[in-house]
């Protein structure tokens, strides 16, 4: 059934990692059916919120702040809320020992965060939720990864990498990486292709976005960590050939991304429920 426009779904995210939290906020807010309460990293805010406020859902990392995920579930199941929110675990953790407790205290799914792109990990996420409260919605977006996703995981690479967001090599970058998420094989037509289109975009010249490319790449390359960079870019640095090209740079970090999201696509992630009368049952996969 499809919930009222009046009595949306309330969702609290508990989770310390922001980068993670942007990507669940983007995915729930393709929806309209959802009311997102401004997320938290900390157990004790988190209880008191559940206290407060008539809360539907809980996506809960095992690992917050102050009082982690097991503990505020002992806590609430002690001192139970006037309305106790369906709980989803959603953490890197996945030892049988946390997750049987994690059902026992009555979490309704387990699921295990992505450790490569999570992009479809958060949309499986937004689905059990959507699941838990028997509601049938679809993307306002038309079904397509929203992608403002793909740009915070670019813009992740980016910086882990160590290319500055304050350089103008790294907002020409990024929109390449994009055009590459589309196009596959555009990075091959660096010169006569991406230049002028990111020229155009950016209304300045090819020249200058060669060279501010260049430079960002510079600094990534002096100021990156070096296990980061032998990620990436592997013989290169082991090999000390020297910093890649434009065109060496963008065809590796367009691979990866590549790689990881075909991995990500793939590699089904177990969740783990219960029947409604608190068994267990056999793990489901999205």
């Amino acid at each position: 059934m499809q919930a009222p426009i009046d009595k949306k779904i309330r969702v609290l995210i508990v989770d310390d990692n922001n980068f993670y939290v942007g990507l669940l906020l983007e995915a729930f807010a393709a929806y309209d059916v959802f009311e997102i309460l401004p997320p938290v990293s900390d157990g004790q805010i988190a209880q008191e919120l559940i206290s407060n406020r008539q809360i539907d859902c809980l996506v809960l990392d095992l690992i917050t702040q102050n009082v982690d995920g097991l503990t505020l579930m002992e806590r609430l199941r002690q001192e139970p809320p006037l309305h106790m929110p369906s709980i989803i675990i959603n953490t890197l953790i996945g030892e049988q020992p946390l997750i049987d407790k994690a059902l026992e205290l009555g979490a309704s799914y387990y699921m295990i965060k992505a450790r490569g792109n999570p992009i479809e990990q958060v949309e499986a996420v937004v689905q059990r939720v959507l699941d838990l409260k028997q509601v049938k919605s679809e993307r306002q977006t038309g079904g397509a990864v929203p992608t403002l996703m793909y740009e915070n995981y670019v813009s992740g690479v980016l910086k882990e990498i160590g290319v500055p967001p304050h350089l103008l090599g790294y907002k020409y970058l990024r929109h390449i990486l994009l055009m590459a998420m589309q196009n596959p094989n555009i990075h091959r037509n660096i010169t006569t292709k991406l230049y002028p289109a990111v020229a155009k975009a950016y209304i300045t010249t090819p020249e200058r976005v060669e060279r501010s490319i260049r430079h960002a790449i510079e600094v990534a390359w002096i100021r990156g960590r070096l296990d980061v960079l032998e990620k990436y870019f592997g013989y290169t640095v082991k090999e000390n050939k020297g910093k890649p090209t434009n065109g060496e740079f963008i065809a590796m970090v367009a691979d990866s991304i590549s790689l990881s999201l075909n991995r990500s696509r793939s590699n089904a992630q177990i969740i783990m429920t219960t029947t409604s009368s608190g068994g267990m049952m056999n793990p489901i996969r999205v």
